[in-house]
């Protein structure tokens, strides 16, 4: 019951800050889309984006440690994702190849079906 709660919202505070990246990247107001994006890790998840970049993947999943590591992960690393299309919409490659590479080594280290996460 506990876990599910958090999961819900968890999701719920996901979507809501997904909306304000959308909201942000539509009207080119990238500087607060990365201001977003680091308050979101750093509030949800304790952890901020420079080091998220700088850690290996088994780290990060200690750091999440809960009942629901592999969807807390999921979500970082969708983050990362935007994060980096964000970046690409800038012209800074390099920064969007580090977020996309991140974002897909946490991908590949979980297990979960999309489709589930609330």
């Amino acid at each position: 019951m506990y876990e599910n709660d958090y999961i819900l919202r968890m999701t719920r505070q996901m979507a809501e800050i997904i909306a304000a990246l959308v909201l942000n990247k539509d009207i080119k107001n990238y500087d607060l889309c990365h201001e977003i994006t680091n308050t979101a890790l750093i509030e949800n998840f304790g952890i901020s984006k420079s080091l998220l970049l700088r850690l290996p993947v088994s780290s990060i999943k200690e750091l999440v440690g809960n009942e629901a590591t592999s969807k807390a992960v999921f979500f970082i690393a969708k983050l990362l994702a935007y994060e980096g299309d964000i970046f690409e919409k800038e012209g800074n490659k390099i920064q969007a190849e580090k977020h996309y590479k991140k974002s897909q080594e946490l991908f590949d280290s979980i297990d979960i079906d999309p489709t589930d996460l609330g």
